[in-house]
């Protein structure tokens, strides 16, 4: 029967994946990290079950994160540790540490331990946030509420980081497409390359820069 082929075929591609990633732990080991693991897809789980299956002689690791309260039912018997939220305090920490450790006027630290939802990553695209629509200001050595008496912003943290990307140019936004696929870190001649179009790279990488959507990195040397 198809539907018999198919689930032999789904199996057979299990197995081939499993043992290209044993071949690629090797001697020296593999770990991987995965995020949001909530959002697997039933056959993604069954792969990771076959793979740690194959025991420590397989010598990979796998290191998965999932909203709270949803990992229970992943990868059953794997140890698991509970992360709590950060305090209010550590949270305008983090915002402070986006402005490279100085201080926040009052009325942005509160808005940002009332509505970061104890996430490090809300505080700080609040902040970005704020920054870019002009809502905070660096005046006189010193950051300041910009003159917007009314601070409004979306529930979610993918929904924030979607309203700074819609500020950005069009070129901008098709370098972070371009960037999106190179990967996490990338050097400007790597993505200069993979651009097929024309497109001011250094232009669209300036802009996205000077909005703290990408930020420098030294490579290491050798």
């Amino acid at each position: 029967p198809a539907g018999y082929q198919r689930d032999e075929n789904q199996c057979l591609d299990q197995a081939a994946l499993v043992q290209t990633f044993v071949k690629a732990a090797g001697s020296g080991g593999l770990c991987l990290v995965l995020d949001d693991l909530h959002l697997a897809d039933p056959s993604s789980l069954a792969l990771l079950e076959q793979l740690l299956a194959q025991g420590a002689d397989a010598k990979v690791a796998v290191v998965g994160a999932a909203q709270a309260g949803e990992s229970d039912r992943l990868l059953p018997g794997l140890n698991r540790v509970e992360l709590s939220g950060l305090s209010p305090g550590d949270l305008v920490r983090v915002a402070r540490a986006q402005l490279g450790g100085a201080e926040l006027p009052l009325s942005v630290a509160e808005v940002v331990a009332n509505r970061a939802e104890q996430n490090p990553l809300f505080a700080r695209e609040i902040v970005a946030s704020l920054i870019d629509s002009g809502a905070l200001l660096l005046a006189g050595g010193k950051w300041q509420p910009g003159p917007t008496s009314t601070w409004s912003f979306p529930e979610r943290v993918g929904m924030l980081v979607n309203s700074r990307l819609d500020r950005l140019s069009g070129p901008a936004k098709l370098l972070l497409r371009y960037a999106a696929v190179v990967g996490r870190v990338f050097s400007v001649e790597l993505l200069a390359a993979a651009v097929d179009s024309p497109l001011d790279v250094h232009t669209a990488l300036s802009e996205c820069t000077h909005r703290n959507i990408l930020n420098p990195v030294e490579q290491p040397r050798g």
